[in-house]
């Protein structure tokens, strides 16, 4: 495609104050940089500038755009960035960092695990842990946030790893969220100078990464060490050991750790706002429990209610991309080096091609109305050959767990608390998501009164 517009065209929001000849918008990404690209899709447009100090950087919010960068012309866009780098200091080369052919050696061993005759082996065990939740909640405030995160622990544990992830709960609570705390700074933060003058940071951020490498370690060690586990090929751990081009112990340590970052981070961040906004449409809830009640195997207003809110609010919300070569990217000429910023949150809320974008309504995606979307507009877990390998995996343990929940519990919003947007790797809620949790039982027995 040649190109029919200059990079230097797009507008671009106002600069930093008094120092953004220097900064450009850095500082506005390091205070908030999910409502700088979210304000910047709404007054620029489908595609804006932004200066990152000395860098240039594409903000797509078009679903043009996302499907030339992630599908069509994937091959020209790397991973190869600052935020990507930051990222990798802790995942190292797993799934989610990597190119080119150690990326695709990995897949190739992975994907086994995310098959259909896997997920329905892996349904009977989500349904167990569950109902062992839904068992254990009591009337009161709970801490959905912590439940949802230790629940997909166990639930990714018993599934890919074969093993009982109980004891890793409190090191995914505690010091993992430490450690993406400090990275996500880390990512947004584009003036080195200050990530370097924060010596005790890093001193805070190497205690807590060698705890979690050390816990790593002997989770394979626990693995390896069982010869019947290892010939069965039951946990991802044995089938990264056994194939050459992926048994070297840093990269099973890395395919490990992504997994465990990954397989449970999405998941729990998700299922936190599926419960949130129930909670506040009680409409829709009635009609969810009403399907859940009825037994159907099929519960497709559940789904659609699952695919609006990771409209709402998609886990991963943005997707960087680095290029080594000048492109065009829908009639843009971009040149070599930009960074690329695809959001698939902009993209879902872009007035251009959602009606009502900040509305909540599951009838999007009834079958007729889904067809009316275009390629591109919606992508909770991207798109192309980089999509999400535990895509169907996700959606079956997302249905599982709040069926499952909801014929057993109601969940409505704690008085005093509106959950808002945290400007973080994930879209996780700011201040978590307590809950005022009631059985299902109390609510029948007053006679289904909200």
């Amino acid at each position: 495609m040649e190109p029919t517009r200059p990079f230097q065209a797009l507008s671009m929001p106002a600069l930093d104050r008094v120092v953004g000849r220097l900064t450009g918008h850095a500082l506005q990404m390091r205070a908030d940089h999910h409502g700088l690209i979210h304000r910047t899709m709404l007054d620029h447009g489908d595609y804006a500038r932004l200066k990152l100090a000395g860098s240039d950087a594409l903000v797509v919010s078009s679903p043009v755009g996302a499907t030339t960068i992630l599908q069509s012309d994937a091959s020209q866009y790397d991973k190869q960035n600052h935020g990507y780098r930051q990222i990798a200091s802790v995942l190292g080369d797993g799934l989610f960092t990597a190119d080119g052919q150690h990326w695709k050696d990995n897949r190739v061993v992975l994907q086994p695990f995310f098959t259909k005759t896997t997920l329905d082996h892996y349904a009977v065990k989500m349904r167990k842990h569950a109902q062992n939740l839904a068992d254990s909640l009591r009337p009161g405030r709970v801490e959905i946030d912590h439940e949802m995160v230790a629940l997909t622990l166990r639930i990714l544990g018993d599934c890919v790893f074969d093993e009982d992830f109980e004891p890793y709960v409190p090191l995914m609570t505690e010091e993992f969220v430490s450690i993406l705390e400090i990275v996500n700074k880390r990512v947004i933060n584009h003036v080195p100078l200050v990530s370097a003058l924060n010596r005790a940071e890093e001193r805070r951020f190497q205690k807590s990464l060698a705890r979690f490498n050390q816990a790593v370690e002997e989770l394979v060690g626990k693995a390896l060490a069982d010869p019947s586990r290892a010939a069965s090929q039951t946990s991802v751990i044995h089938s990264l050991t056994a194939d050459p081009a992926t048994r070297d112990p840093k990269n099973v340590r890395d395919q490990v750790i992504t997994l465990m970052f990954a397989g449970h981070e999405t998941s729990a961040v998700a299922l936190q706002w599926v419960f949130h906004v129930l909670s506040v449409h009680p409409e829709w809830r009635k009609r969810v429990e009403a399907e859940v009640d009825a037994g159907s195997d099929e519960m497709p207003v559940l789904r659609r209610v699952i695919q609006e809110t990771l409209r709402l609010y998609p886990p991963v919300w943005l997707l960087t991309r680095h290029i080594e070569n000048d492109v065009v990217i829908d009639g843009l000429a971009v040149a070599k080096g930009t960074l690329i910023l695809v959001s698939p949150f902009t993209i879902h809320r872009n007035p251009r091609y959602w009606d009502r974008p900040d509305v909540f309504d599951p009838d999007r995606f009834l079958p007729e109305a889904a067809a009316t979307h275009r390629r591109g507009q919606y992508l909770p877990f991207g798109m192309g050959k980089r999509a999400c390998v535990g895509t169907n995996m996700a959606m079956l343990e997302l249905t599982t767990i709040v069926s499952t929940l909801m014929r057993s519990v109601r969940l409505d919003p704690l008085p005093g608390h509106t959950p808002r947007i945290a400007s973080s790797l994930t879209l996780r809620p700011d201040g978590g998501m307590p809950m005022l949790c009631t059985r299902r039982e109390q609510v029948a027995a007053k006679g289904g009164i909200e």
